[in-house]
């Protein structure tokens, strides 16, 4: 759960609702939780868990920084 901000910084790096899910207030937060609390091993929420943490293993790791922001300097 990522609190949506007027920057959306994360969506650099991870897409919403395959990797992550934005909350917009406090509401929406409790909401959230409670249904990802009720529904955690359903398909919806373990799918973004795995596509979330297999695009975080496979990107942003020290070989993938090198990659993309040393190699070429």
């Amino acid at each position: 759960l990522i609190y949506h901000d007027p920057y959306n910084s994360i969506e650099d790096f991870w897409t919403p609702d395959e990797h992550f899910i934005y909350y917009y207030d406090k509401e929406d937060l409790t909401s959230k939780v409670i249904d990802i609390n009720k529904n955690y091993y359903s398909d919806k929420y373990q799918n973004i868990i795995n596509a979330g943490y297999e695009h975080t293993k496979n990107e942003h790791n020290t070989q993938q920084f090198y990659n993309k922001y040393l190699k070429d300097l």
